[in-house]
């Protein structure tokens, strides 16, 4: 039982982290410029360095783009 829990929440984390690793490049490439204008021509090193946190707040950072394309 404690053994199928734990499954299940390790799952949900690699589904929840694949999820970010795969918007955190897609928002790296495209859409960081259009939600802070200083984040235009940026180089690879800051965007190595954001990666983390696009990668965890993945969820937060895709509905401000939303919103932002909705404007």
């Amino acid at each position: 039982m404690l053994e199928d829990v734990i499954s299940v929440g390790l799952n949900l984390a690699g589904a929840y982290l694949v999820c970010g690793a795969v918007f955190a490049v897609a928002f790296l490439t495209r859409g960081i410029h259009l939600l802070d204008s200083s984040a235009q021509g940026t180089r690879l090193g800051f965007k190595a360095i954001i990666f983390p946190g696009v990668l965890l707040l993945w969820p937060v950072l895709l509905f401000k783009w939303i919103k932002y394309k909705r404007q």
